[in-house]
């Protein structure tokens, strides 16, 4: 059997289960389902991202790969090359291995560089006898280095809404539920001039277009509202920075969503899902992702509909809480309130002519070394260095056409 199908377990609804690129979903494991038939295994992560580590450092990253099925699961090989940098901790188990139904095998390398070896990913292979589980090992060794970040403060206009909505079949209630309240997302768009799209695509591409306004009759946008919340959900369809990254490149702006700034509109752009973001590869690094969409978009916001903060009736939203926390955007539960509270409280941040206040550093930094300049002269009050989204925070956001400077030195992990 070592050449049949790897099926993974990859969330909580029924969809989530079925064959799957094994380097791009991360399991969530939150709502566990019953086992099913045969051998099965899932894994918590296919990416360890070990983060940049200096020399003479060391960081450990894990996987667990867990058996779901009703019979044993059978590992038969765990090959890789990776180098004298690398170590798995603790001895390796003896294989072939038989996981019993619901137990389970968590593997910790270590990373250890004695050199700088700049940005690099390694490989490996979990054989098993219902497929091959890749899990990739990305790091980067480096010394620290200065970084100087400059930042002009820009005055937010009126934004458009672009939804990017999870449109697995878990989510059929919940898109139901903000059609339901579209009579009031119109009445918002009639007192506003707001515009707004809606993307289930893996590119990030409004599937609305043009994009709905309130000069179109009612009944004509919420029959074209309603064909864009009924997908079909793509590859990263739970990936939702992978679609914000691609909605706000370049290429999106010029092309596909290029309505969404015309005029000198911002984009607020709505995440809605019941899962944790689940992007992979280099878009785990979430900071990245952010740093790079604001260098696009300075004016740009991330929302958040999803699974509040400490869990609740679906996952934490992790990934996406951030992004919004990070560009100021709306946060609310996908588990409380109603779709109208909802689109009334985006509205409100799209109108909301307030400058940020929030300044997402582009690497991690190490906070001793953190310096803050305004107009070339340095502050030592005012402001704070949030580490959770590793952003400068001030108590009050600067004047528009203020110069921001923010020098520091680079964290490097060494555990």
């Amino acid at each position: 059997m070592r050449g049949a199908a790897l099926l993974l377990v990859a969330g909580c609804g029924a969809d989530k289960v079925g064959s799957a690129d094994s380097s791009t979903w991360p399991v969530d494991w939150s709502a566990p389902e019953p086992a099913r038939e045969g051998p099965l295994l899932s894994a918590s992560t296919t990416t360890l991202d070990f983060g940049r580590v200096g020399p003479g450092c060391e960081a450990d990253r894990s996987v667990t790969l867990r058996s779901d099925g009703d019979v044993p699961v059978i590992i038969w090989e765990i090959s890789a090359d990776l180098g004298a940098d690398f170590s798995l901790i603790d001895d390796p188990p003896r294989l072939p291995l038989a996981l019993e139904p619901g137990s389970s095998l968590t593997l910790t390398w270590r990373f250890s560089p004695n050199r700088s070896l700049g940005l690099s990913s390694r490989e490996v292979r979990v054989e098993t006898e219902v497929g091959v589980v890749d899990l990739s090992l990305i790091t980067q060794a480096a010394e620290p280095e200065p970084v100087t970040q400059v930042v002009e403060q820009v005055e937010p206009g009126l934004a458009n809404l672009l939804f990017l909505i999870d449109a697995t079949n878990s989510m059929e209630a919940e898109r139901g539920e903000m059609l339901d309240a579209f009579d009031v997302l119109y009445e918002g768009l009639e007192e506003t001039g707001v515009k707004v799209g809606a993307s289930t695509a893996d590119g990030g591409c409004t599937d609305l277009d043009p994009l709905i306004i309130a000069e179109e009759p009612p009944s004509w946008g919420r029959n074209r509202f309603e064909e864009a919340l009924a997908g079909p959900a793509g590859a990263y369809a739970e990936a939702g920075l992978v679609r914000a990254w691609y909605a706000l490149s370049a290429s999106g702006l010029e092309g596909c969503n290029a309505e969404l700034i015309a005029n000198g509109r911002r984009v607020m752009l709505v995440m809605v899902s019941d899962e944790p973001d689940q992007s992979p590869l280099q878009f785990q690094r979430r900071n990245a992702v952010i740093s790079e969409i604001l260098a696009e978009l300075p004016t740009a916001r991330v929302s958040a509909i999803v699974g509040p903060q400490g869990g609740g009736c679906q996952a934490e939203g992790t990934g996406y809480i951030e992004a919004a926390r990070a560009t100021e955007g709306y946060i609310g539960s996908i588990c409380e309130g109603d779709w109208a509270e909802h689109y009334a409280a985006l509205l409100e941040e799209a109108i909301n002519p307030t400058p940020r206040r929030t300044f997402q550093l582009q690497y991690g930094a190490d906070p001793d070394t953190l310096e803050v300049l305004l107009d070339g002269a340095p502050l030592e009050t005012g402001w704070t260095w949030d580490p959770d989204i590793n952003a400068v925070v001030f108590e009050i956001p600067p004047a528009v056409g203020a110069q921001l400077e923010f020098r520091y030195w680079d964290a490097i992990t060494c555990d």
